[in-house]
C-alpha cells in the first residue's frame, strides 16, 4: 500500500499515517512507541513482539534424560514464545524442568505448578536493548574460562568456579538467541549473530570440559602443552579484540596463529604423553579461530 506524506510545519518535518488495521492488531494505542529501523533503502516500522504477538506452546515431556528435557525445554525460549506449557510425569523430571526454568530461560519463571503440569511464562524478561550488553558478558565470561583453567594448570586455586561460568554463559546465550529469532524478521545480519554464538558457544564448551578434565588429571602438565594452551588464549584474544573494535585485522593474526598450532604444534605434541590434551586443547584453538568466520560478515554488514 502507499501513503502520502504530510508536510508539517515549515516543511522541516513530515507526518506518515499508519493503517488503523495495523495498529488494531496489535493492540496499539495513542501514545505506544514503535521501532523504526532503516535497512538499505528502507524503513521497517515494528513493535515489541509481546504486543504483536503472545507466542504460546506445550510440551508433553515423556523423556527422563537431563538433557532432551533441558533442549526441550530451552529451544521454545529461543524462538520466543511467551508462555509454555509443559506436562510432566514423574517428579524427577519436575526438579529437572525446576532447574532449567532458574538457570537457562532469563526473566522466565514457573508462574503455575499441578500435579500434572506447569506454566512457564515471561515475567521480567531485559529489553532486548540489553543485547549487547549481553553478548560481550559472553565473550569476558570466555576470559574467566580461561583464567580458572590456567590456575588449575598450575595447581592453584581458580579464583572463579568454572560451573558458574558456564551457566552464566549459557544463561546469556540462550537470551541472546531468544533477541536473535525476534529480529531475524528486520535485521539482515541476524544469521550471523546466530552462526558466530553457534562456533563461540561450542569452543566455550570445550573450555568447560577441558577444566573438568585436568581438575581430574593426576599427572604433572608438561611446560610445552602449556604454552599450547597460552597459545589457544592468544587465538580467543584475537577474536575477542575483533568483536569489540569490528575491526579484521586481529582476524587476519588469529587466522595466521591457527594455521601454525594446527599444521606444526599440534602433530608434534599429539605424539607425546599427553594426546588427550593436546586433542582438548586444538579444539578449543580451533573453535575460537572457527567463530571469527562470522564476524567477517558482521563487519561488512555494519560497515
Amino acid at each position: 500500500m502507499k501513503r502520502k506524506l504530510i508536510s508539517q510545519g515549515k516543511g522541516d518535518s513530515v507526518t506518515l499515517y499508519i493503517p488503523k488495521k495495523w495498529i488494531d492488531n496489535r493492540g496499539l494505542k495513542a501514545g505506544d512507541e514503535v521501532d523504526i529501523d532503516e535497512m538499505d533503502h528502507n524503513l521497517i516500522i515494528s513493535t515489541e513482539v509481546q504486543k504483536i504477538q503472545n507466542l504460546s506452546t506445550e510440551i508433553k515431556l515423556k523423556n527422563l534424560t537431563e538433557s532432551m528435557i533441558r533442549t526441550a525445554i530451552t529451544y521454545p525460549y529461543r524462538l520466543g514464545y511467551d508462555k509454555v506449557t509443559v506436562f510432566y510425569y514423574t517428579k524427577n523430571q519436575l526438579e529437572i524442568l525446576k532447574n532449567v526454568v532458574k538457570t537457562r530461560l532469563l526473566g522466565f519463571e514457573i508462574v503455575s505448578i499441578d500435579e500434572k503440569g506447569v506454566i512457564i511464562e515471561n515475567i521480567t524478561e531485559p529489553s532486548g536493548e540489553k543485547f549487547e550488553v549481553l553478548m560481550q558478558k559472553i565473550i569476558y565470561n570466555t576470559g574467566q574460562f580461561f583464567e580458572c583453567i590456567e590456575s588449575i594448570l598450575q595447581k592453584q586455586k581458580p579464583f572463579y568456579d568454572y560451573n558458574d561460568i558456564q551457566h552464566q554463559i549459557q544463561l546469556y546465550d540462550n537470551f541472546c538467541r531468544r533477541v536473535i529469532t525476534k529480529r531475524k524478521a528486520i535485521e539482515k545480519n541476524a544469521t550471523l549473530y546466530w552462526s558466530f554464538l553457534t562456533v563461540f558457544i561450542h569452543a566455550t564448551r570445550n573450555l568447560y570440559h577441558f577444566a573438568k578434565y585436568i581438575e581430574k588429571y593426576k599427572g604433572t602438565i608438561s611446560k610445552p602443552t602449556i604454552k599450547f594452551f597460552e597459545e589457544a588464549k592468544e587465538i580467543y584474544s584475537l577474536v575477542k579484540k575483533a568483536y569489540l573494535s569490528q575491526d579484521l585485522a586481529p582476524i587476519e593474526l588469529a587466522h595466521e596463529k591457527e594455521k601454525i598450532l594446527s599444521h606444526k604444534t599440534t602433530h608434534k605434541l599429539i605424539k607425546g604423553n599427553e594426546a588427550s590434551l593436546i586433542h582438548y586443547i586444538s579444539k578449543i584453538s580451533r573453535g575460537f579461530y572457527l567463530s571469527s568466520s562470522p564476524l567477517v560478515g558482521l563487519f561488512m554488514e555494519h560497515s
